[in-house]
Formats: structure tokens, C-alpha cells, sequence
């Protein structure tokens, strides 16, 4: 009977523990990833970005249509919904500035920084 006691709390405190590093591991939010300036930093020269990640902490990841290779953290605006593969044309009357700056996991495990922008009225 003791060492069905002991085995009983062996898989309770192993069970406990796997939770509590669970939550340790997973505790880092998304405000870790981001940091943004007091003021709108400088303009961004593009004229669309093709969105082609939507990401849940409030971000569109996507290529600038001028330069592929620059990746952009677009700020999805209250009340718009961006999705993989939109092509987002900045209006005439507004500009794009960069805000901030956001760090994401690749599918390849590298960490990835890059300039958040959203649009601002000219």
C-alpha cells in the first residue's frame, strides 16, 4: 500500500509540474515581441504591401510591393480584416510610417525583426 502512495504522488507532482513549466515556457506575451515608439518614426516609400501571414497579435505580416524582399508588421486598422494574399494599396491622401518594431518565429525556427508601419493621413 506505501508504494502505491508513493507512485500515486510521483504522477501527481509530475503532472503539477509539467503545468507549471507549461505555463512558464508560455508565458511570454506579445508585448515581448513589440516595441513601439512614442511618435511615428520615418515614412515608408511603398505604395501596397501583399499581406501573406495574418498574425493574432494585431498584425499583417507582408512584402512591400516595391521591394519584395523587405517584410512589414502592417497595424490592422479597428474594424478591417486583413487575409493571406490581399494586396493593400496605400490612398493618395494617406502615408505610411513606421511605428514600431515586431520580433516573430519563421517557419525555420530564426527569429525574425521587423518595422511595424501603419497608415497615417497626409
Amino acid at each position: 500500500m506505501k508504494k502505491f502512495l508513493v507512485f500515486i504522488l510521483g504522477v501527481i507532482t509530475g503532472i503539477v509540474l509539467t503545468f507549471l513549466f507549461a505555463i512558464v515556457f508560455n508565458s511570454k506575451s506579445a508585448s515581448d515581441d513589440t516595441v513601439w515608439f512614442e511618435a511615428p518614426g520615418e515614412t515608408i516609400d511603398e505604395q501596397c504591401f501583399e499581406v501573406f501571414q495574418v498574425v493574432d497579435e494585431g498584425f499583417a505580416l507582408a512584402n512591400g510591393c516595391g521591394r519584395g524582399l523587405v517584410v512589414y508588421a502592417l497595424v490592422v486598422e479597428e474594424g478591417k480584416y486583413y487575409y493571406d494574399e490581399e494586396v493593400v494599396r496605400v490612398p493618395k491622401n494617406k502615408t505610411v510610417r513606421q511605428v514600431g518594431i515586431y520580433k516573430y518565429l519563421t517557419k525555420d525556427s530564426r527569429i525574425k525583426t521587423v518595422p511595424i508601419v501603419k497608415m497615417f493621413d497626409k
